[in-house]
């Protein structure tokens, strides 16, 4: 996440190196950057893996909202659905020493993302016809960790993953 637009590495290039040899036997479904999403058809879960890093984090493409809009009709009934993504909340880079750093809110793209997701869990817009649930995102970023929920009350977990040392609490 974030390698494509630093210029470390092609998205083709992580995409090849993490996913590729999984995807005969994952079933990972990909779209033409770093969107995808995998079935664990024993566990009805439907992982959707969004990149949602630096430049991504302030816009939603059309084929990105395509993409997520079709993943989520696609899921067969009685799934549970994941939303995994880099970035959801931003943080106060002007307090970035200050632990836990604090939050400015969410992206601009996971704005976005969320209205989708509140509108497929409402059964409203697009996906009144679907029947599966979305239980909740996961994310980072921020290396803290944080509980907060989708104005629909979707929740959004945010791990720490110690990057900075920094344990705190969830609220």
């Amino acid at each position: 996440d974030g390698n494509a637009t630093n210029n470390i590495f092609s998205s083709d290039y992580v995409y090849s190196f993490l996913f590729a040899p999984e995807e005969d036997n994952r079933g990972i479904i990909r779209d033409a950057d770093t969107y995808y999403y995998f079935d664990d058809t024993r566990e009805k879960t439907r992982y959707i893996c969004l990149d949602t890093a630096y430049e991504s984090a302030y816009t939603l493409s059309s084929e990105q909202e395509s993409f997520i809009k079709e993943t989520l009709k696609s899921t067969p009934e009685n799934y549970h659905i994941v939303v995994l993504s880099h970035i959801w909340y931003m943080p106060d880079y002007d307090q970035y020493s200050v632990r836990p750093i604090p939050l400015t809110g969410l992206s601009t793209t996971a704005q976005a993302i969320c209205n989708i997701l509140d509108a497929y869990n409402t059964r409203t817009g697009d996906f009144v016809d679907c029947k599966s649930k979305i239980e909740f995102c996961i994310g980072g970023h921020v290396h803290r960790d944080y509980v907060a929920t989708t104005t629909g009350g979707i929740p959004i977990v945010l791990c720490d993953c110690a990057g900075l040392g920094y344990r705190g609490s969830f609220p």
